[in-house]
């Protein structure tokens, strides 16, 4: 029934294989438990499934491990109902831990320069990589799955007419993204980020196979024929050490993070930066502004002249 369940989710919700698997080993754990007692899942019942949370709870795990897992039981039982194999669901009174909301970490602008210098100051085929992946993420605020599995032929090139005060045509660069659910969107890309694909592309050859050239932006000799998600934020790290960054702040998710805060904080629309980031929901985005309400708060305790008076 996990399979039946696993293809339901791959043909209805277009998840990813790597939220596939995940489901696979969450639904898997409690299955474990379970075997030793001689209950399938099909039977388990809700004191199963609570004396399975528990024993997470005693193994130490964070809260946001046994929410996610929770999540996927639930799922789980939601389907065996749904599809009648079930006749209640046990999970249903099943509740997570409640979790901080933790704001997602971001890089100021100076540390931005910082990064972009550090990458700028390796001439290699390896350093103009570096800097085009630095520049692309952080012009367009792209997964690191999206990024990784880019084609060269993502890059596309539109001419626009002479319009709102322009008298000549205008060309402009996007980017066509292939982002979660299978659902593509188009990005624009800065002429900064385009300036580095540009000196990278004259190294491309560096890293292709001579058998699949023109095919993903960032090739390697990995078995997916592209860049993987762990050499991608191990060189990142490298280049946050070069740059005098702690290098746990510098990953995809958090120039990511970065783009969103400074599109907002610059006044950008928050549909338009949804449409931008590929959130399905305009609430995923609105982290966003949470973010800058902090912000806020701080500057005014800082500086607001009346902010220590005590009445």
């Amino acid at each position: 029934m996990i399979d039946s369940f696993l293809e339901a989710l791959s043909a209805e919700r277009g998840a990813s294989q790597n939220t596939l698997d995940a489901y696979q080993r969450d639904i898997a754990g409690l299955s474990g438990f379970l075997h030793p007692k001689k209950i399938s899942l099909e039977a388990a019942q809700t004191a199963d499934i609570e004396k399975y949370i528990h024993k997470l709870t005693g193994d130490g795990l964070s809260k946001s491990t046994i929410a996610r897992k929770i999540s996927a039981i639930r799922q789980y039982y939601d389907f065996l109902f749904t599809e009648k194999i079930r006749k209640d669901d046990p999970s249903s009174s099943i509740t997570a831990p409640k979790i901080e909301e933790k704001l997602p970490k971001q890089l100021t602008e100076n540390e931005l320069n910082l990064l972009f210098e550090a990458a700028k100051k390796d001439p290699s085929a390896s350093g103009k990589r570096s800097q085009a992946i630095i520049e692309l993420l952080y012009a367009t605020g792209l997964r690191a799955s999206e990024l990784i599995s880019l084609k060269i032929a993502s890059i596309q090139q539109q001419i626009i007419p002479p319009s709102g005060g322009y008298t000549s045509a205008q060309t402009i660069h996007t980017l066509l993204v292939r982002g979660k659910g299978n659902k593509d969107r188009v990005i624009p890309i800065t002429q900064k980020a385009i300036d580095a694909l540009r000196q990278y592309l004259d190294v491309y050859t560096n890293f292709s196979r001579k058998d699949d050239q023109d095919i993903f932006l960032f090739p390697s000799q990995s078995d997916s024929g592209h860049i993987t998600r762990q050499s991608l934020g191990q060189m990142l790290k490298k280049i946050a050490v070069r740059a005098g960054i702690a290098p746990d702040k510098v990953s995809p998710h958090n120039l990511r993070h970065s783009f969103a805060t400074h599109l907002l904080k610059n006044g950008m629309d928050i549909r338009v930066l949804q449409e931008i980031l590929g959130h399905a929901d305009i609430t995923t985005t609105q982290i966003y502004t949470h973010l800058l309400d902090s912000e806020k708060e701080i500057a005014i305790h800082s500086h607001h002249p009346l902010s220590s008076h005590n009445g």
